[in-house]
């Protein structure tokens, strides 16, 4: 792989993955090498430790060995009992064992050999003298066994003591050094781990600062588009490189173009339906009004029943399409509407929405009242009027005859209300939450009429244009109140949405 490859965007995640493996496996592979080799240091040096001991240890008993052998031979001259030269025999074979062992450890050690041969010959030549002396000479006299003896052992155990000396010396220092060789070790071990670590904070900062220092900028403008995918705006320039990251973003602008072409085909569609499908119709209840109207003669009793049968269903056809032509202008992504914004009086407001239902509540024997008319409101009146009519069109349709349909305004400190409640059957609390959802219609709804559930979504868009919501409780049996609240702003504006 080219240097110039090794950009972070330019690395899968996979090789990503190795590389981040690699290293600090690498890196403690290293630390496990200098930790064993120096753990193989300080084994050696506590053999040679352990070593410089026995061998000081060692001379101690081959010293009390061969005075034990002496002190009985010295005895065994003077007294002539023969036990004492068994006794003898013993503590010489100690000694030549003692004296086998300190020979393998100055082999083991690379001691200095002539060292300990002269200490070998020393011992040696002791034995023998003690040896010659194992039969007693009858024709010297007693005292004259003893002090050639005593004479002869005090010469050799000067000879052996010096060089006994000089050993432990030699090993005492080797002991002092060891020690010292220990201690320095242990630091250096220290040091090592303190390395170490500071060596893995900064390979760990090099690595994070390689791979993953755009990261999070990149994550955050991949963030960033899918937001605005879903609020429909142009999406920022798509990320360089070849890694997942820069796939995926690829991908989002490439699901941005094309929701971009559905969006732009909806839009002819729409314009389609509002020209070709919605100015007919019009036309035609225009025409069947003039029939109701006797402007093109009287028409049988039978004749008018069914054309006005007929004029009740293409009003609904028309308010249908007319709501989802607001519903697909109050989302589309390239619709900047303009809100009207003014103060009005709630009475006002209330005026244009019962009189656009007043047939529909004349039908059922509904009395619709307000309360708070006199609650200024800064809204877009037209947008407001069409939202309290299709509350207030929902209201009836789930009241009962003869019941009441109550309308309120008010003001919570930077936010006006309206709510409209009625005392019709109630909804079921499972579908509360898809109650605003377009196409959506309660069970009880779907039985009672043939809309299409898209007058409570017109009116959630309408709430939102204003900043604001819309919420709805209700009890079976009870009754229903949909609650709506808007920010209130300070003059007369025109703000946009």
């Amino acid at each position: 792989m080219r240097l110039a490859q090794l950009k972070p965007a330019n690395l899968t995640i996979g090789q990503k993955g190795w590389i981040l493996i690699a290293i600090p496996l690498g890196f403690e592979i290293l630390i496990a090498a200098s930790l064993w080799f120096m753990f193989l240091q300080a084994e050696h040096k506590a053999v040679q430790l352990s070593h410089s001991r026995d061998i000081i240890l060692k001379l101690g008993h081959l010293s009390s060995s061969l005075l034990e052998a002496s002190g009985n031979m010295l005895t065994f001259a003077y007294s002539g009992r023969p036990g004492l030269v068994e006794a003898s025999r013993k503590a010489e074979d100690t000694c030549l064992r003692n004296m086998a062992t300190l020979m393998q450890f100055a082999r083991d050690d690379n001691r200095d050999i002539n060292e300990y041969a002269r200490l070998e010959k020393s011992l040696n030549g002791a034995i023998q003298l003690l040896r010659s002396y194992e039969h007693r000479d009858e024709s010297v006299g007693m005292l004259a066994n003893v002090g050639e003896l005593r004479k002869q052992l005090e010469s050799v155990h000067r000879e052996f003591k010096g060089i006994v000396q000089h050993i432990s010396d030699i090993e005492k220092q080797i002991e002092l050094q060891e020690n010292d060789a220990d201690q320095q070790l242990k630091a250096n071990i220290q040091y090592l781990l303190i390395s170490f670590i500071a060596a893995s904070v900064v390979i760990s900062a090099l690595l994070a600062r390689f791979f993953f220092s755009n990261i999070a900028d990149r994550l955050n403008k991949i963030e960033e588009n899918s937001r605005r995918i879903g609020h429909r705006v142009e999406l920022q320039p798509a990320l360089t490189g070849d890694d997942e990251l820069a796939k995926l973003d690829r991908s989002l602008h490439k699901a941005a173009e094309d929701l971009a072409a559905a969006e732009s085909k909806k839009q002819l569609m729409v314009a389609m339906i509002s020209h070709d499908l919605r100015s007919p119709l019009l036309s035609l209840q225009g025409t069947l009004a003039l029939l109701l109207a006797g402007t093109c003669g009287t028409i049988p009793e039978k004749a008018q029943a069914r054309v006005q049968k007929a004029e009740r269903s293409l009003e609904r056809l028309i308010s249908m399409i007319s709501d989802f032509l607001d519903l697909e202008k109050f989302s589309a992504s390239d619709a900047v509407m303009s809100l009207q914004m003014r103060r009005v009086k709630m009475q006002k407001v209330f005026e244009e929405a019962k009189m656009a239902v007043e047939n529909l509540a004349t039908e059922r024997s509904i009395d619709i009242v307000c309360t708070g008319e006199e609650t200024e409101l800064s809204v877009d009146l037209n947008l407001m009027i069409r939202l309290l009519t299709n509350l207030l069109s929902n209201a009836i349709k789930f009241s009962p005859p003869n019941s009441k349909i109550e309308v309120a305004a008010g003001l919570e400190t930077t936010d006006a209300f309206i709510t409209v409640t009625d005392h019709g059957t109630g909804i079921e609390a499972k579908s509360l939450d898809t109650l605003f959802e377009p196409f959506v219609q309660t069970q009880e709804g779907a039985e009672k009429d043939n809309s299409s559930g898209l007058g409570l979504a017109v009116c959630r868009e309408i709430a939102r244009k204003h900043q604001g919501e819309i919420s709805v409780r209700s009890k079976l049996g009870v009754g229903t109140v949909f609650r709506v609240t808007i920010p209130q702003l300070k003059g007369d504006e025109q703000c946009r949405s």
